[in-house]
């Protein structure tokens, strides 16, 4: 769907957009999911702070599109 596109909120929420669009404003806009060098680093990231949780005492978890991340 192309960005820019005004639709109701009750379609936006009752629907999957490929690519993920964001809802702002009434519009739709496509969302950014970055490029494999940032996914890489965030996955080292991950598995760094996944593997000292117990120590620090956090819980750890990857972002997801749902998320608001």
């Amino acid at each position: 769907m192309a960005a820019g596109t005004l639709i109701p909120l009750e379609e936006y929420l009752s629907k999957v957009f490929e690519p993920d669009c964001e809802y702002i404003d009434g519009e739709l806009v496509e969302r950014n999911v970055g490029e494999s060098d940032h996914a890489g680093i965030q996955g080292i990231i991950l598995a760094l702070l996944f593997n000292k949780r117990l120590e620090y005492g956090i819980h750890v978890f990857p972002e997801s599109p749902r998320s608001g991340g």
